[in-house]
């Protein structure tokens, strides 16, 4: 996939606006598209089923497959079959829903100390993702990798290296009680089934780039694998007053791969290929693969069903498709 980049100098051309991003190497630029974002169709973010990761060498090789062109020509995609459980997502979800409508006195007492990390509340209006535009309108609470949560070191924490944990932020108090029963064991479970996962497909990312499937099992024991849940407030029926506010600015993230759960409301948009923007709409559970028909109490001699049986995931590619407008 080509990236279109400019100097910080050079004008862009008719169509096309100037977009200033991070990179590992400070600051870059891209030209992106002034074209408003439309609905992604099905092959600019694909939907990839997980379950082979679970089968032999040769179906594990064909998620990769998949993964790899999906990396080379997206650089997003979704998942189904991960085998993180619907109830320790909504769980997580629920948990982070009443710790955000928790009074600001409350949640401040979770606010990051400078001078230990930066981990804990952001209010809204802390962060700014991207410097060219506004600042980010979103509520955060995030936390870092912290090896007594992880599974991996359940029952052994003495083998973790001395790098590693003199390394780590001293900043435990982000998990004091602020009345939100079970907040950082329902948070941590989805936590740990994320991190779980990430490790399966970091192997499934080796195969892919034609490495042992081991390959990056040595710089993965104790990762950068942290968390963040973000709250959008929104506005309701009340008049948008800036219409540059952004609720997080364009970014690109860190990490090696992000697993990122959306819930219901728009808002999602990524850079396709053509440097357009695209919004990559919710798509509810999980069971992607089961076809389903139309009931049979609603349906009799005189009232035959109208439709063939069908998966979600061939509805929501159909769907996908017939939401990108046709060229005159």
């Amino acid at each position: 996939m080509s990236t279109p980049q400019v100097t910080s100098s050079s004008a862009p051309p008719d169509g096309m606006a100037k977009l200033l991003l991070r990179s590992f190497d400070g600051f870059t630029h891209r030209l992106v598209s002034k074209k408003s974002p439309r609905d992604c169709t099905a092959e600019e973010i694909p939907v990839i089923d997980l379950t082979g990761i679970n089968g032999n060498l040769d179906s594990r090789k064909a998620v990769a497959r998949n993964i790899l062109q999906a990396a080379e020509n997206a650089g997003f995609f979704y998942i189904q079959n991960h085998g993180i459980p619907e109830e320790t997502i909504q769980k997580a979800r629920q948990k982070a829903t009443e710790f955000f409508h928790l009074p600001i006195e409350a949640k401040s007492r979770v606010a990051p100390r400078v001078e230990i990390s930066s981990y804990g509340y952001w209010g809204a209006g802390a962060r700014q993702a991207n410097p060219s535009s506004s600042r980010d309108s979103k509520e955060t609470f995030n936390f870092h990798y912290e090896p007594a949560f992880d599974p991996l070191y359940q029952g052994r924490l003495e083998d973790i290296p001395e790098e590693v944990t003199k390394h780590l932020p001293k900043d435990g108090f982000v998990w004091q009680d602020l009345g939100v029963p079970h907040f950082q064991n329902d948070v941590l479970e989805y936590w740990r089934a994320c991190l779980s996962l990430a490790r399966r497909l970091i192997r499934i990312i080796a195969l892919a780039l034609d490495l042992p499937e081991d390959h990056f099992d040595a710089v993965t024991t104790c990762p950068g694998a942290d968390m963040a849940m973000n709250f959008y407030k929104g506005h309701g029926d009340v008049p948008i007053e800036d219409l540059e506010e952004v609720g997080l600015g364009a970014h690109t993230d860190l990490q090696i791969l992000t697993l990122l759960w959306q819930d219901e409301h728009r808002g999602l948009q990524v850079l396709n290929s053509q440097s357009e923007w695209v919004f990559a709409p919710f798509i509810p559970g999980f069971n992607f693969d089961k076809k389903l028909g139309v009931l049979p109490s609603c349906t009799s001699e005189d009232n035959p069903p109208k439709y063939e049986p069908a998966t979600c995931g061939e509805l929501i590619a159909k769907r996908l498709t017939q939401s990108v407008p046709t060229q005159k």
